[in-house]
């Protein structure tokens, strides 16, 4: 075999393993913490995950994770497949390694979301570093303009995107299910381009990362049918991608 013959093998192969390769951060194995005795009501949630990010991704002891999943979508009309990714749930780091954390459930998608199929965290599944923030931190009730009070929270949220240094940082606002979805969709609209814009104007956030997103009431989180399921519904999340 040739010297060029050999060297183009060489970069077929890398180029075959780097399409293939798997999302950066990936849920690689589960560590189950039950003890003997009655299993919990849900077990699922009584695991603890083994993620490939760590302190050297400028991951913190306590940061939330949000875990997604792909999922193909057959097209019955055009023989396509469409590739959606499905929102699973939130994992929160509590052991930081170097190139790994061990990371908890903290809650999974709501009962509401079209894509869901399982109430579990799989291995194999993706994460993104989130930062939380509730929709009454920053807004009062129906109303898409920031709350004097905001300013405290709106600055942690700063300080998360500074120090991750991420590529795009995707600000999604979400709401209950109380009013019409087409007014939540576009108060929730409303709202992630006040908090985008105070990011820019205030803390000096470079624009060109910065994309907000109004999911209105479909992506819920906990049950809406009790005042506290409400409340975790109506959130901010700030999404890193790097």
């Amino acid at each position: 075999m040739n010297r060029t013959l050999f060297l183009f093998l060489i970069v077929l192969v890398a180029s075959v393993a780097q399409a293939a390769s798997p999302p950066r951060y990936r849920v690689i194995k589960v560590q189950t913490t039950l003890n003997t005795g009655a299993l919990p009501e849900d077990s699922t949630s009584a695991n603890d995950y083994y993620v490939t990010i760590g302190r050297l991704n400028g991951l913190k002891t306590g940061t939330l994770l949000n875990v997604y999943r792909d999922k193909q979508i057959d097209d019955e009309t055009g023989g396509e497949t469409i590739s959606a990714r499905v929102f699973v749930g939130q994992l929160r780091a509590i052991q930081i390694q170097d190139k790994f954390c061990v990371s908890r459930v903290v809650n999974l998608a709501g009962s509401a979301d079209p894509l869901r199929e399982r109430d579990a965290v799989l291995v194999g599944d993706y994460v993104l570093p989130v930062f939380v923030m509730q929709g009454e931190q920053l807004f009062a009730k129906g109303s898409g303009t920031l709350l004097p009070g905001a300013i405290k929270h709106l600055e942690e949220a700063a300080t998360f995107v500074r120090s991750n240094n991420p590529s795009r940082a995707i600000i999604e606002g979400h709401t209950d299910n109380d009013g019409s979805p087409t007014f939540n969709l576009k108060l929730s609209e409303l709202r992630a381009a006040a908090v985008r814009d105070y990011l820019i104007s205030q803390s000096k956030i470079d624009p060109r990362i910065l994309y907000p997103v109004g999911c209105g009431e479909s992506r819920p989180i906990a049950p809406n049918d009790t005042q506290q399921g409400q409340a975790m519904n109506r959130r901010f999340e700030i999404i890193l991608e790097r």
